[in-house]
């Protein structure tokens, strides 16, 4: 039985995924650990370059493939879903540690203070020109989720957080094993999801260690939307979070009205830099989560 799970949902990331993994199998550790690799069809050599690594670490690599490509969310959820250790954290196939004891600080804590479900460090942003910026220069403190709520918390990013297994140890959530047509898949898919799903369960640690490198990459899905969607993708995940929690935080929907305010304000501007063809794909989310959003402040 490992101690931690590093989960890696991949696609499509020959040029980066060696680099990636050799970062995780050169940690310096007391503490053992898996890798689980999420395979999304890939169509060039990055499934190649992992099952070379199983070949080097056969018992510390499992590999879950799929026969379509069925976006992030439902290829990530496979390694939630048999992820019973009792730490874990993901790590995208274009991020990198460069701390080879990042697994020891962080378990070493967690394993002393039993109250806390999130160690969380300060990251490297890589950017296309090769430059490296730091991110999360917040004022450092511990927190939790009523921080969370008034949204103070001091939480890191994916390359940079790692997590006691509070909540994917005795298998997937059934919320999550089939998301109704309320919910948005974006919502439950990334880092925002991971840190309030374990803040709401324990407290957070942030330390002023750099230790991981988010890569920003053109094709990301973050990165390679607009700052509209983002936007809007912003939104809907505090609505979702809201009605995840049975609607018992009021914060939550407040906090998604609070920033589809703000979207609008600016909205027009934002959509003029759009192409015919981008517009056509966000307007419905856009005329669907207003509706929403109309609805509840009628009838609440």
């Amino acid at each position: 039985m490992f101690d931690m799970t590093v989960i890696m949902p991949l696609y499509n990331r020959e040029e980066y995924v060696e680099k990636t993994l050799t970062s995780i199998f050169e940690q310096k550790t007391d503490f053992t650990f898996q890798v689980i690799v999420a395979d999304d069809c890939s169509t060039d050599n990055s499934l190649d370059i992992v099952k070379k690594f199983k070949e080097k670490y056969p018992t510390r690599i499992t590999i879950l493939e799929s026969k379509r490509n069925r976006m992030l969310y439902k290829n990530v959820i496979k390694a939630y879903a048999i992820t019973n250790t009792e730490y874990f954290c993901v790590l995208d196939p274009d991020d990198f540690w460069v701390d080879d004891f990042k697994i020891q600080k962080a378990l070493t804590f967690l394993e002393a203070h039993k109250e806390y479900t999130i160690y969380a460090t300060r990251t490297w942003m890589l950017g296309h020109d090769n430059k490296l910026v730091s991110i999360n220069n917040g004022d450092l403190a511990d927190t939790d989720f009523s921080h969370y709520l008034d949204r103070t918390a001091q939480l890191g990013h994916t390359a940079g957080s790692i997590f006691r297994n509070v909540v994917f140890k005795n298998g997937l959530p059934e919320k999550m094993k089939n998301l109704s047509e309320q919910y948005k898949e974006s919502s439950f898919r990334g880092d925002s999801f991971r840190n309030i799903l374990h803040i709401h369960e324990g407290k957070a640690h942030f330390v002023p260690d750099i230790d991981g490198v988010y890569r920003i990459t053109p094709d990301g899905l973050w990165q390679k939307s607009s700052i509209l969607k983002q936007k809007l993708i912003t939104c809907y995940f505090y609505y979702d979070m809201f009605h995840y929690y049975d609607r018992k935080y009021k914060e939550l929907l407040v906090t998604s009205m609070s920033l589809f305010v703000h979207f609008k304000q600016t909205m027009v501007e934002e959509l003029a830099k759009l192409s015919q063809e981008e517009k056509i794909e966000i307007m419905p989310d856009i005329l669907d989560i207003e509706a929403k959003l109309n609805k509840f402040i009628v009838y609440e």
